[in-house]
Parts: structure tokens; sequence; C-alpha cells
């Protein structure tokens, strides 16, 4: 089932009621980059990142200061895109 609007797709629901009224567990995959469970209390469990594609990481080696770890900079950009969805998932924040 894909959530509305956004990239997530939910993988599996765990129900604490009988009438699975309410859900304790959420698993949710972004793509086929991140998967993740949210839990009752929204926060993200067992956040899974896919590794990034050595393309990708040559693409980002302009400099030598990056090429120790340029990596990092794509799972960085990675869990922005997350935030910005399961935020617009769930509503938004109230100002």
């Amino acid at each position: 089932m894909k959530v509305w609007a956004c990239r997530w797709t939910v993988r599996r629901c765990w129900h604490t009621s009988p009438q699975g009224h309410q859900v304790e567990k959420l698993a949710l995959e972004w793509g086929a980059r991140v998967a993740a469970v949210v839990d009752k209390d929204l926060s993200l469990r067992r956040l899974k990142l896919a590794t990034p594609s050595a393309k990708a990481n040559d693409e980002l080696v302009e400099t030598r200061w990056l090429a120790p770890d340029p990596g990092l900079l794509i799972l960085c950009e990675i869990l922005a895109g997350v935030q910005a969805d399961l935020i617009k998932a769930f509503g938004g924040i109230a100002e």
C-alpha cells in the first residue's frame, strides 16, 4: 500500500487491538534506499540504509577533501529526503 503523496510504502503493520483500529508499529520502505519501523511514539526503529553506489560516489568526489568519505554525504542527503517525506506523510508540523 502506498502512503498518500509521498514515496513511502507500507510493508507491515502491527495492531494492538483485536479490531485492528490502533497501530502499534508500522514497517515502511522509502524507495529502494531506506527501510524503517515507525513505533507508536513516532520514533524510527530498525533504520536500514542501502549502500550508496560506486557511481554516485565517483560523481561526488570532485575535490580531495571529499575523497575519504563521500558515502556519508550521500547518506545525509538520503536522510534529509526521508525526514521531509515522513513529516509530510504524517500531516506536517504544527506551527
